[in-house]
């Protein structure tokens, strides 16, 4: 278990936010410093201009280190968007009649890095599903228990090794080194999932500003992880190119008056708009135009819709469509919207929950909402990381500094702890 001094940083399309921490020796966190700033440079979870990234992770980070009185050099930073791919692996060891101990476990999972190994991609996560012995299935500890043959199933959450590369060096002009990759979705599910929820089978979507983290929980355990390069940010370029006016002015339009359902009485409401010269590059208003809150709704609801429908899509088509929609949980600042929740419960026609990360010391009354889900995530996942090789070798302190390969990092762990 990790204790001391934690920070962590959430690197998104509309902003950027670093968390820092301390643990105690029992793993309660009590957060001490917050900042955040308006992201740039950033598209869909990935970096497009390394320099303006930099000028939004320096002012979120030097804000966090004012409040705590603290200066940090080591983040744990997540990976979201098209960056993350996912699968799922069986391996098996020969043990040969003796009783299963750590180091069998530590092997085990060392082979599924080898099985897995691509030059292109970086393992951030390898968890196991569930562990069998012999004919013996679904044990979740093996450890002291006989037998001939110890197999697992994997969930392998990875990264490409470009992104990886380049979100390390733009935080390297931070003055900052990773401690840690961890996806968004798996963090935001730490943060804001109850227990009963992830043994039941949930998914949880994380809706963004520009794009929508899926991790589906059974079990309670992570077993699997996409995303949809759809967001927040979408919905208000709708609202922009539909009624002509400013990204800026369609921000505030979703923000005061947008709804993902429409009703008689929007018809009633009319609302005055700035309109853009199409003709300049500036957006200031050349005219006014009225418009009516359900012509703001009308453009709102059919992108929330796909957003789900996209969701919905890829459940099914990994076999998840029955086990991980017995509960669906929104999170994110989308999922803030007006009526969100009626299009997720009209699309997957089963419960919807709306989530704030459950609360943790320290933390800021304007942080307590759902976009913060992925910081407080994070700050739970580097508290639990080190508590058992079960959870997989980047929980048993097999991370090292970037970009060490996957392998690399599981032998040095062999070495470290046998």
């Amino acid at each position: 278990m990790k204790t001391g001094l934690i920070a962590v940083l959430d690197i998104g399309s509309t902003k950027v936010a670093c968390f820092i921490a301390h643990a105690d020796p029992a793993g309660k966190l009590k957060i001490v410093g917050i900042g955040h700033q308006v992201s740039q440079g950033i598209r869909g979870g990935i970096i497009i201009d390394i320099k303006q990234a930099e000028g939004s992770i320096v002012a979120a980070v030097h804000a966090a280190e004012k409040m705590a009185g603290e200066t940090i050099d080591r983040v744990l930073v997540n990976v979201s968007g098209s960056n993350l791919n996912s699968r799922n692996l069986s391996v098996e060891n020969n043990i040969s009649g003796h009783q299963v101990t750590e180091r069998d476990i530590a092997q085990i999972m060392a082979e599924g890095y080898r099985h897995f190994a691509e030059d292109d991609q970086e393992i951030l996560h390898c968890i196991p599903i569930n562990y069998s012995i012999d004919d013996t299935h679904g044990i979740s500890d093996p450890r002291g228990m006989f037998g001939e043959k110890l197999s697992t199933h994997l969930h392998i959450v990875t990264a490409s090794s470009t992104a990886i590369r380049n979100l390390s060096n733009c935080l390297a002009r931070c003055h900052l080194d990773i401690e840690d990759c961890v996806s968004s979705a798996y963090a935001s599910g730490l943060a804001c999932l109850t227990e009963d929820e992830k043994n039941l089978g949930v998914t949880l979507l994380d809706i963004g500003g520009g794009n929508t983290s899926i991790a589906v929980f059974v079990s309670g355990i992570l077993v699997y992880t996409t995303s949809i390069a759809l967001g927040g940010q979408h919905i208000t370029r709708d609202i922009a190119r539909g009624l002509s006016t400013s990204v800026t002015y369609a921000e505030r339009l979703k923000t005061m008056y947008g709804s993902a359902v429409v009703t008689n009485n929007d018809r009633q409401e009319v609302l005055e708009v700035p309109l853009i010269d199409s003709e300049e590059e500036s957006e200031n208003a050349s005219e006014m135009m009225h418009v009516s809150k359900s012509d703001v709704n009308g453009i709102i609801r059919p992108r929330v819709e796909e957003v789900f429908e996209l969701a919905k899509k890829k459940l099914e088509a990994a076999g998840l469509d029955k086990a991980a929609q017995a509960r669906i949980v929104l999170t994110g600042g989308t999922s803030q919207l007006v009526g969100i929740k009626d299009v997720a419960q009209e699309v997957f026609g089963r419960p919807i929950r709306i989530s704030r990360p459950i609360q943790v010391e320290g933390m800021a009354e304007s942080t307590k909402g759902a976009a913060f889900s992925t910081c407080v995530g994070m700050l739970k996942y580097a508290v639990r990381k080190d508590d058992t090789v079960l959870a997989g070798p980047e929980k048993s302190g097999v991370s090292l500094p970037l970009p060490e390969n996957a392998i690399g990092r599981v032998i040095r762990w062999l070495q470290q702890n046998f």
